[in-house]
């Protein structure tokens, strides 16, 4: 068995040089089991590209009847990461009725209100609230902020 040149010079030198060069070989193709990174990685390249999703939480906090019939939902994004909160588009349904109650962008804060007649869509019913994944840049790097749903019943209070 040969070693490559650059193993052969690092064996001269003091034990902890060669375990980092060994390491520094081996980890990437695999030869290391121990240390080849997250199951199903292929090397540093496959473990940049996997970056967590930033959580994100929609609430509906209510509902009030406005004038000429029409009824106004409102609610909040939160997320631990403000670039999560904003501009994010949330989608109001109602499950009873499978209708499209509306939709709306959240301000800065995270907080977002849906205006819609009620002839449209029974105010009684069960409501889904649903914000999508969505991807931003920050400073050049990407952010992930998670998607999340919640369902909203205007009678029980939930």
């Amino acid at each position: 068995m040969s070693f490559p040149r650059r193993l052969a010079v690092a064996a001269v030198l003091p034990s902890t040089l060669v375990l980092t060069t060994l390491v520094a070989l081996l980890a990437p193709v695999g030869g290391l089991p121990g240390l080849a990174g997250p199951a199903g990685a292929a090397g540093p390249v496959a473990e940049a590209a996997s970056k967590p999703m930033v959580r994100s939480t929609v609430t509906v906090n209510g509902f009030r009847l406005a004038d000429e019939g029409r009824v106004v939902f409102y609610g909040r994004v939160r997320s631990p990461r403000p670039v999560c909160q904003r501009a994010r588009l949330v989608k109001l349904r109602q499950v009873d009725q499978g209708a499209r109650a509306g939709k709306s962008r959240t301000s800065r804060s995270g907080r977002w209100r849906i205006v819609f007649k009620g002839r449209r869509v029974d105010p009684d019913g069960t409501f889904r609230a649903h914000v999508a994944r969505t991807v931003v840049r920050v400073d050049g790097r990407r952010v992930v902020c998670a998607p999340d749903a919640v369902r909203y019943d205007p009678t029980s209070g939930s």
